[in-house]
């Protein structure tokens, strides 16, 4: 929904989504592949629920353990232990925005393996990341 809305802020006339292009003039979503297909769209104002991208898309699914992780150093998993030992690990600890920028290659690569036409949503997302590179660790986990 988000960047639909920045889109339309934006006074653009229409935005690419996967698979989709929603016309913002008209508010119609039309299928890329199949342009029969289509429906209306609507604007919603103070709409309290954000619906979030498809993550699984970027993300490996979350396994659920007994054993919170956490806050706990002895509990972290040993691929994450090991990697902060590595020469990239201690970087991205010591120099926070190269791992902004490790995150943002890792975004757009995947996007593109993904072959699922998301690159937009993942552009969206290296300029959310690209907007907090140099503001404290905090402030960047909200995003």
């Amino acid at each position: 929904m988000q960047i639909i809305e920045e889109a339309y802020q934006q006074g653009k006339p229409e935005v690419l989504l996967d698979k989709y292009r929603i016309d913002l003039k008209e508010f119609i979503q039309f299928n890329r592949t199949n342009s029969s297909k289509q429906r209306p769209v609507r604007r919603q104002i103070g709409c309290k629920i954000q619906e979030c991208l498809r993550e699984e898309r970027f993300n490996s699914p979350l396994l659920r353990t007994s054993t919170p992780s956490y806050g706990n150093a002895l509990a972290w998993c040993p691929f994450l232990t090991e990697w902060l030992k590595s020469s990239a690990g201690k970087k991205a600890v010591l120099d926070f925005p190269s791992a902004i920028d490790a995150c943002i290659d890792g975004i757009l690569q995947e996007a593109v393996k993904s072959q699922s036409d998301s690159v937009t949503e993942a552009q969206w997302m290296v300029e959310q990341l690209r907007s907090c590179k140099m503001k404290p660790r905090r402030e960047t986990s909200n995003v």
